[in-house]
């Protein structure tokens, strides 16, 4: 009888387990990738949606954090600091102002900062003790009205003032600029194959031309979707070097005024050194 009684349960068991097999919900998977055409189309949305919302912004603060992992010493070095900008309006002529300064983590110690009070870039070089001074070439009226937005174009050549090529262009350009110089399109990474998740979206970015490519390799830029806003930017240099910005915190509503943006004072000891950018 105990024999049946066993033999009764095991056929139970095996029973069970058969039905479950076909009733089992299939293995959790990543979203799949959208269909080529309908990414584009996503994409196009995002950058447009992206640019508009700069548009809308004419004080920001924004908390940074740069990482820079050198490949071939096996370094990494931490900088932490902030971004102003603020967008003023004088009738029918627009200035875009905006203040950038790191510090390495955990001092004090300047490690660059860059200033613009809408007609002159300041660069401090805190090694050679000494500022560079970029006249910003004055905008047509026409090509002022056209652009009321932080992308506003400067026409003067951003990669001579910003060491990272991709990290002006990704701050100060517009998004047909940025169409036009590389190729993008969704990171299509095992943790995001659609390129995009609950809260953010992440765009890759590969240079076109030989130029572009010579200040980096690969790119990816992470918009928050929240308010389409960059939050965070990595890229890798021709010497496998990786850089990364990152956004800590944010505040679209900064309460700025054009004094906060006036020009530095000279450190004692240091020089003011106008830079010809006719040439």
């Amino acid at each position: 009888m105990r024999r049946i009684i066993v033999g009764l349960c095991l056929m139970a068991l095996s029973a069970v387990v058969q039905i479950c097999e076909v009733n089992a919900l299939p293995p959790l998977t990543a979203p799949k990738a959208k269909p080529a055409d309908e990414q584009q189309k996503r994409l196009d949305e995002v950058l447009d949606k992206w640019e508009v919302n700069m548009q809308a912004t004419t004080g920001l603060h924004v908390e940074l954090e740069r990482v820079e992992k050198d490949k071939v010493f096996k370094t990494e070095a931490k900088f932490v600091g902030s971004l102003d900008t603020l967008t003023v309006e004088n009738e029918s002529k627009v200035e875009h102002l905006w203040r950038l300064e790191t510090a390495k983590a955990g001092t004090t110690e300047l490690h660059e900062k860059l200033v613009c009070d809408g007609r002159v870039v300041y660069q401090f070089a805190p090694i050679d003790q000494k500022i560079y001074t970029w006249a910003i070439p004055k905008a047509k009226p026409a090509e002022v009205k056209k652009d009321n937005s932080l992308f506003g174009f400067f026409h003067i050549d951003l990669t001579q003032i910003f060491q990272d090529n991709i990290c002006s262009l990704v701050l100060f350009a517009k998004t047909a600029e940025l169409r036009k110089r590389y190729d993008l399109k969704f990171s299509d990474d095992k943790n995001h194959p659609s390129g995009e998740d609950m809260h953010y979206i992440y765009v890759k970015i590969e240079p076109r031309g030989v130029s572009d490519g010579a200040d980096f390799e690969h790119a990816e830029v992470v918009l928050n979707k929240d308010n389409f806003l960059p939050c965070r930017l990595w890229f890798q240099c021709p010497n496998k070097t990786e850089i990364t910005w990152s956004v800590t915190s944010l505040d679209d509503k900064a309460k700025l005024k054009r004094e906060d943006f006036g020009e530095p004072s000279v450190p004692t000891g240091w020089k003011l050194v106008p830079v010809d950018t006719s040439k």
